[in-house]
């Protein structure tokens, strides 16, 4: 009854561990493991938050799309962010082709930064009023008069404004 089971540990000490292994590497092995048996989308959050902070793009990525699809929007918004922040082109168009305005909306400044007019135009010609207003604008600041001329005669109210 009075017999010392264990022992209590300190909160400064907690706190000083704690802020030490946050930036611990955790083995590739590991990383894979989760990968293989995440189950909670959940955690799934958090675990690929956890990876993106470590610049871990390879395992926040897959976590996110997991989490996504299980519909944490958290997770899909920070799936679509980090795509763009790769320049991920694929990856983003495969959301925004799934519905995702988000998704489509950082696709069109993905494009916009590469100066991928055809990207763009296939965009804009589907519809995509972001992606018309990038497009005039690309066109607009390599002087190509005669393309814009041209979608600002087919009715695109962005070719004419820059026109």
């Amino acid at each position: 009854m009075s017999q010392l089971a264990g022992y209590t540990v300190a909160d400064y000490l907690i706190q000083h561990a704690s802020g030490e292994r946050s930036h611990a590497r955790v083995p590739a092995s590991t990383w894979d493991t989760i990968l293989s048996h995440i189950r909670d989308p959940a955690d799934a959050v958090q675990l690929a938050d956890s990876a993106r902070n470590r610049l871990l793009y390879l395992y926040a990525i897959p976590l996110y799309r997991y989490a996504a699809d299980a519909g944490e929007r958290y997770a899909a918004q920070n799936l679509t962010d980090l795509l763009a922040k790769r320049m991920d082109v694929d990856g983003l168009r495969a959301l925004a082709d799934a519905g995702d305005g988000h998704a489509g909306w950082r696709l069109n400044g993905v494009l916009f930064a590469r100066g991928d007019l055809d990207g763009l135009r296939a965009r804009a010609d589907a519809g995509d009023e972001h992606a018309a207003r990038g497009l005039a604008e690309l066109l607009a600041d390599r002087d190509d008069l005669d393309a814009l001329r041209a979608r600002a005669d087919a009715g695109e109210k962005n070719a004419a404004a820059w026109l």
